[in-house]
């Protein structure tokens, strides 16, 4: 997936996994809104220790490397 190449395996598979974690809290509708193919961009924040996940409907979310988003 092209917006993750920049990131480096540890980075790529830790939000991976936040992602099908945060996936699991949504119902139907709002997953199909929120996959893989619809993130626009990943930037790393490093002041909190996060990523910026942009998605294609304008939200965003932060992804911690403890597997929480907020």
């Amino acid at each position: 997936m092209q917006v993750l190449e920049h990131l480096n395996d540890f980075e790529r598979n830790n939000l991976l996994k936040t992602h099908k974690r945060h996936l699991k809290t949504m119902g139907k509708e709002q997953q199909v809104k929120h996959q893989l193919e619809n993130i626009t961009k990943v930037e790393r924040n490093h002041e909190e220790k996060c990523f910026n996940v942009h998605f294609d409907n304008g939200e965003w979310y932060h992804y911690t490397l403890n597997h929480e988003w907020y």
